[in-house]
């Protein structure tokens, strides 16, 4: 009989699994209110505890739900790069993490078709996962590391540095605040559409978020979100990006740009104004770019010169949902 066994949180959790959060790295897509707010309007938040044979509570992982004809998907939590594991105390032994993720694996066979999660930086074991059928695939993501405010305008390369000093020249401007949003969202269906991309966030799940983070300094959780922009001399918004900050990182949650801003080097100048204005507040910084798994997207970033990190992406997939995929 195995050791460990899992079973769904309710809200009659959640001062569990806040108070095994504070105790812990304190991960933005862990939270238990930040999983609430970034599935809203698009999706089921789903919160799974493993527990030993005397039910004490040793760990849980978090999903959003989503629907597709009979088919129930179980997914990392957007947006943030990663959420994996909440451990109650500093990890397992190996054979124990093993058989809480044979546990967690059980569940999620009786439940749902199709799941995947991100683990977070460092975690290196899933064979409790992969001997239970699962796959891990390869995921990547970027991270800068600032000392002083200026530091992502030094570490970035000349291309970028030239861009910037572009869209300075041309009298582009800096902004900060809540008022940025409806910008930002109204660019990112800009950019969603130019690029052909799919509809995969809900402009109320960024609402939310600003509604529930945005006003200033971190609340007692160390949680903030920012949202930024840079307009044109005319005031035409030009690039924006939203940011969201734990106690560990800060995190680039959503960007956009306009056509109206391409090639005036808004992008660039964006991400040095918005870390500068960061580290202002907060140094040093982890700034995190939130992933580099696209060639497109990671070319832009890459020109910052951040450093890269892997991640285990698991997913397990039903053989009916496999076959009907042509998998």
């Amino acid at each position: 009989m195995s050791r460990f066994h899992a079973r769904f949180l309710g809200e009659h959790d959640r001062s569990l699994w806040q108070d095994t959060w504070r105790r812990s790295s304190r991960y933005l897509g862990l939270h238990w209110d930040w999983l609430d707010a970034a599935t809203a309007e698009i999706a089921r938040p789903v919160r799974i505890g493993l527990f030993s044979a005397d039910d004490t509570f040793v760990a849980g992982t978090c999903f959003a739900e989503r629907k597709r004809l009979v088919f129930t998907e179980w997914h990392h939590p957007s947006p943030v790069p990663f959420a994996g594991l909440l451990f109650a105390r500093d990890g397992l032994s190996e054979s124990s993490l093993r058989e809480a993720l044979s546990a967690l694996s059980a569940l999620v066979r009786k439940h749902a078709s199709l799941v995947e999660v991100i683990f977070q930086p460092g975690f290196e074991d899933v064979r409790g996962l992969l001997w239970s059928g699962w796959t891990a695939l390869p995921h990547y993501n970027y991270v800068s590391r600032l000392e002083t405010p200026g530091d992502l305008e030094l570490q970035a390369d000349n291309a970028v540095r030239r861009q910037a000093r572009k869209a300075r020249e041309a009298g582009c401007t800096f902004h900060t605040g809540s008022q940025c949003l409806p910008h930002l969202l109204s660019l990112w269906e800009e950019t969603r559409r130019r690029q052909r991309l799919p509809a995969y966030h809900h402009p109320g799940t960024f609402r939310i978020l600003v509604d529930n983070w945005g006003q200033g300094q971190p609340g007692e959780d160390g949680l903030r979100v920012s949202v930024h922009l840079v307009s044109s001399p005319q005031g035409e918004p030009l690039a924006g990006a939203l940011t969201g900050e734990d106690p560990q990182r800060h995190y680039y949650l959503l960007g956009a740009s306009g056509g109206a801003g391409e090639g005036t080097g808004a992008p660039s100048l964006l991400h040095l104004e918005l870390t500068r204005a960061l580290a202002e507040q907060r140094c040093p910084l982890l700034y995190d770019w939130v992933g580099a798994n696209t060639p497109h997207i990671a070319q832009f970033k890459k020109k910052f010169r951040p450093g890269l990190e892997y991640y285990h992406r698991a997913r397990f997939e039903t053989r009916v949902l496999g076959t009907l995929r042509g998998r």
